[in-house]
């Protein structure tokens, strides 16, 4: 190989591994958010109070449709698209549901001593109607939605989008618990975050420190004002649409700028890459942490308001943790791929 060859060679490589390092270092922000946005969604089913619980719903699930959004990729074909989201939503949302099944009729039956009936049919009767893990059809539905959606989406159709979607939205919520309607009013409402998520990296978009902090303002303010007349606003279930919405996206906002401003963190980024994992199973370790708090004397009395739930959400994490290191060596067709993850 010639001089100039092999000066060409190394700047080639050079330049591939300074272009694959800037990629890395703007996805931090992802990987942290992400990372940050499961340990509210674990924290959100601890023992925290009320106030608090509805500061995490006010936008925590908003956040994992944003994301999603930010890194939606159209593929060759919308039949290509939708087999690639079953295969890594449903079939997911299936297995783990039949397992969730499988667990409950052997409490029920062997460690509980029930008789067998009727009722141990409610979590597949649950599963079947998509109420089980709702975030996942939602997803789905949202995702092929939004496929033939995008070619107009731009950042300033967003707007028009998100309002368009909180009146389908609100004219359709009275239907959210009928069998499959609901996941598509669900869907209604996640969209607009979805779509704002895919605006937001497509046009390069930033979270500045100002825009942070005027997030925080609003979001205190408006919290302040709307809760509790206001309750708890959901993807699902929404009271006052200026207030849930001024909740999610300064929410959201507040979260990228964290997320932005911290350095890579192996433990948000082992957290977020398998978020959809934690999600899956984070209501397992429950009962585990449980006991052994018991066993220890440890009760909410002893700490502080928020002590106890925060605890819970550390120990249930780290319950979970192999059972997440397993399925991913082992098992990761569970989750839609084909290759373990190391």
């Amino acid at each position: 190989m010639s001089g100039s060859e092999k000066l060409a060679t190394s700047y080639f490589w050079n330049g591939a591994r300074e272009l694959q390092a800037s990629r890395a270092e703007r996805l931090v922000w992802a990987d942290n958010t992400r990372g940050m946005a499961i340990v509210l969604v674990v924290l959100g089913h601890a023992f925290i109070p009320e106030a608090a619980k509805a500061v995490i719903y006010g936008f925590h699930m908003h956040l994992f449709f944003f994301l999603s959004g930010a890194f939606f990729s159209p593929g060759r074909s919308f039949m290509q698209f939708t087999v690639n989201k079953a295969r890594t939503l449903m079939l997911p949302y299936l297995f783990f549901g039949l397992v969730a099944w499988g667990i409950w009729i052997l409490r029920v039956t062997v460690l509980h001593g029930g008789e067998p009936g009727a009722y141990l049919f409610q979590p597949l009767r649950d599963l079947l109607m998509l109420g089980q893990y709702w975030f996942l059809p939602v997803l789905f539905v949202v995702s092929l939605l939004f496929r033939q959606l995008y070619p107009w989406v731009s950042i300033t159709v967003l707007p028009v989008l998100v309002a368009g979607c909180a009146l389908l939205h609100h004219l359709f919520e009275g239907y959210a618990l009928v069998p499959y309607a609901g996941t598509l009013v669900h869907a209604m409402n996640a969209l607009g975050f979805y779509a704002a998520g895919y605006v937001y990296r497509s046009y390069g978009l930033q979270v500045r420190a100002a825009v942070a902090v005027a997030a925080a303002v609003v979001f205190a303010l408006s919290f302040h004002w709307g809760y509790p007349a206001y309750g708890m606003e959901t993807i699902g279930h929404v009271d006052n649409y200026a207030y849930a919405y001024l909740l999610a996206f300064c929410g959201i906002l507040l979260a990228i700028f964290a997320g932005g401003c911290m350095p890579r963190n192996a433990v948000f980024s082992f957290l977020g890459a398998n978020s959809l994992l934690i999600y899956l199973l984070h209501g397992y370790p429950g009962a585990i942490s449980s006991r052994l708090f018991a066993l220890l004397g440890i009760t909410p009395a002893l700490l502080p308001p928020m002590g106890f739930g925060l605890l819970q959400t550390v120990v249930n994490l780290l319950l979970l943790t192999p059972a997440l290191i397993v399925v991913n060596r082992y098992m990761p067709w569970t989750l839609g791929r084909s290759g373990g993850r190391q």
